[in-house]
């Protein structure tokens, strides 16, 4: 009775990800100035977006937890989520492409941020000031 060898198992390398994650910290190390900030954070012109609609939102909630109370407070800010996240995550929604609502309708190219960003101003400030200006006529 001969036993076979068992065949020659290849003497494992390093994964990929490590030579690379290894290499990344090294020119990481290298590299004089990191940057800190967050990917979210590069552009300045959202964070001054970001800052005025948050502004806005708690502004419409504390007018509706005056006027109403808290549970109009709690449907007010529901309400709002839509439209902040079209200001606060244009870029994410905009690459957006699929069946839209599983009507299918389909969503063939990628939105302009811009525009998302704009609709959300528009539901955001816009809608509820005329909304407020069309009751207060009619009182």
């Amino acid at each position: 009775m001969f036993h076979e060898s068992p065949p020659e198992i290849p003497r494992q390398t390093r994964p990929i990800s490590h030579t690379l994650r290894r290499n990344d910290l090294q020119n990481s190390a290298n590299n004089k100035k990191m940057n800190l900030e967050g990917e979210y954070a590069v552009d300045k012109s959202q964070r001054a977006h970001r800052i005025a609609s948050g502004i806005v939102f708690a502004v419409w909630i504390v007018l509706a937890f005056y006027t109403r109370g808290l549970g109009q407070a709690f449907k007010t800010a529901a309400y709002y989520l839509f439209p902040m996240s079209c200001i606060w995550f244009s870029d994410a929604m905009a690459g957006y492409a699929g069946v839209l609502l599983g009507r299918g309708r389909a969503i063939d190219e990628r939105s302009h941020p811009t525009f998302l960003r704009s609709g959300g101003w528009l539901l955001l400030l816009f809608v509820p000031l005329f909304l407020l200006i069309l009751f207060a006529l009619n009182k």
